[in-house]
């Protein structure tokens, strides 16, 4: 008698049965690999960013250098991270920090990024630069550093009252012309720098013996260390 339904062999529904079974496996295998791929690969505007821990700025000496503050509060981006990490080394060593102290700093900075550097490229941040980097060296390297709110920058016109100038403007009368014109390079030029006579006296096409003799005489009058 046909009651109406339609009926299929045995075997069929068994097979039906083990299809629906591997489809309800299938599904959130499926789901959770697209889920993934939109949460996290990169690219994504919807990608999981890793949480990292707000960086609290530390105690350090060289307070007044202003480009080791800008750098340290600065959430670094993939392309300014190296050459900042590297710079901002070399400037705590510069400003007296012992090494030690000097890469603590920089590898609690590097942890606070989103991306931070590797233990292989983060190896390449230590080590010293051939001179101690001064203004120009910084900001032809690091283009996010504002020189303007240094205490130490000749900028527009103004000298801070922590300018080498300022600090000895009761002795300018009574240095001698060669004098004045290597104090007034130190504060334009080589703003920040340590320069040796032999890069001043090539760059500035001087003799180097003059360079080097008034340079040794500023130290004498304490002008500059």
């Amino acid at each position: 008698m046909n009651t109406g339904f339609l009926k299929f062999p045995r075997y069929y529904i068994l097979h039906f049965s083990i299809i629906y079974g591997v489809i309800d496996l299938l599904i959130p295998i499926a789901l959770y690999i697209f889920l993934a791929s939109f949460f996290i690969l990169e690219g994504s505007p919807y990608r999981m960013r890793r949480k990292h821990k707000t960086f609290k700025i530390p105690k350090y000496h060289g307070q007044k250098v202003d480009c080791i503050r800008q750098i340290l509060s600065r959430g670094l981006q993939e392309g300014e991270r190296n050459n900042s990490l590297f710079i901002l080394y070399n400037l705590l060593l510069q400003n007296k920090n012992t090494e030690e102290y000097a890469k603590k700093l920089v590898i609690k900075k590097n942890r606070s990024l989103s991306k931070p550097l590797n233990k292989i490229e983060l190896k390449k941040v230590y080590r010293k630069a051939s001179y101690n980097y001064g203004c120009v060296g910084i900001t032809d390297r690091l283009a996010y550093i504002k020189c303007e709110v240094c205490e130490y920058r000749f900028k527009d016109g103004e000298l801070k009252d922590s300018n080498i100038l300022i600090k000895n403007i009761r002795i300018l009368p009574k240095l001698s012309s060669a004098q004045r014109g290597i104090a007034c390079l130190l504060v334009t030029v080589y703003n920040g720098e340590s320069p040796s006579a032999n890069r001043i006296a090539k760059e500035a096409n001087m003799d180097w013996r003059i360079v080097n003799n008034t340079m040794n005489s500023l130290r004498g009058k304490s002008f500059f260390k």
